[in-house]
């Protein structure tokens, strides 16, 4: 059971959120509205063009431009980020603003039922960095049985989950306690781990989830059913 006592440091942070606030303000020069690079430098062709530079093409842009034979040019079509992107707390801030495409789902049979014409909102990141930039700073792949679907039923031939693991591990370095590595990356290029920062809720979380009779796993591991840590 919950003790009352461990809800108190919910209180909001006013200071902290006025302060990081003020340091978004002070880097308004990287909005991507007003920021921009020169483009004289440019090549007119290229052996490779990206477009799209969140996770998945800053990676795949390293690892080609590692060969100093090739030239490779990485398109996006937002700024950079700015000092509240770094801050996890203050995604929520750039949600239908100019980091974010602002889209929306299609309408949904069983989900969004609150939402105006069953559509719910699906920000994704307009910035360098993509949506990694925007959404609280958590890597989560996506579930395996969507990735078998993907394969079985709609004929994504090598989309399996079993297909695309290698590739998740190959990008990643997780340095985080406890790893399996038949899951997790240990050499890539993008860093992986938990955050630093373990308040009492988190223990409140986990603990009402065993309650529940959920197993506390890593929801990038063998098993992603529990509860998790991020």
């Amino acid at each position: 059971m919950v003790r009352p006592a461990y809800m108190t440091f919910l209180a909001p942070k006013w200071p902290v959120l006025l302060i990081a606030s003020a340091l978004s303000l002070l880097h308004l020069e990287n909005c991507p509205k007003i920021f921009s690079l020169n483009t004289w430098r440019l090549r007119r062709e290229y052996d490779y063009i990206i477009v799209g530079g969140g996770t998945a093409g800053c990676v795949l842009a390293n690892r080609l431009s590692a060969d100093p034979r090739l030239s490779v040019l990485l398109i996006e079509a937002g700024g950079v980020e700015n000092a509240a992107t770094e801050i996890p707390l203050l995604a929520m801030i750039h949600f239908h603003g100019p980091f974010d495409w602002d889209y929306k789902t299609v309408p949904q049979k069983y989900g969004c039922r609150a939402m105006e014409g069953n559509r719910c909102n699906w920000a994704r990141g307009k910035v360098l960095g993509g949506s990694s930039t925007i959404n609280f700073q958590m890597h989560v792949r996506g579930n395996r049985r969507d990735f078998d679907l993907w394969e079985t039923q709609y004929g994504a031939f090598n989309w399996s989950y079993r297909n695309v693991l290698p590739y998740f591990k190959k990008y990643e370095r997780y340095m985080g306690p406890n790893p399996d590595f038949r899951f997790r990356g240990r050499t890539g290029k993008v860093p992986v781990t938990l955050s630093v920062t373990q308040t009492k809720l988190v223990s409140v979380f986990l603990e009402a989830g065993r309650q529940l009779g959920y197993g506390v796993t890593d929801y990038n591991g063998p098993e992603q059913m529990g509860f998790s840590r991020t």
